[in-house]
């Protein structure tokens, strides 16, 4: 499978919305960024170098603040913002 090409910009501004709309702080709209892009727990935790622990609990503030249940459909949500800009 070829790794997904991403525009930064459209990236940074997808980000930018997550903490305008969402109130996510910006640890979150990080993790919220990389569950858009279907990583797991443990490959976002490597990525953002912090504990598989520490990504869920952002992971669980996400879901409240998008009054969401699950990444599914938080990435949904996130894609669609991003569509959208």
């Amino acid at each position: 499978m070829m790794p997904k090409k991403i525009d930064k910009q459209r990236a940074a501004g997808t980000a930018d919305l997550l903490r305008e709309r969402f109130g996510l702080t910006p640890a979150e709209a990080s993790v919220a960024m990389l569950v858009a892009d279907g990583l797991r727990y443990a490959e976002i935790a490597e990525q953002l170098a912090v504990s598989s622990h520490t990504v869920h609990t952002h992971i669980k503030e996400i879901h409240r603040k998008f009054d969401v249940h699950s990444n599914g459909r938080a990435a949904a949500l996130i894609r669609g913002l991003g569509e959208r800009e």
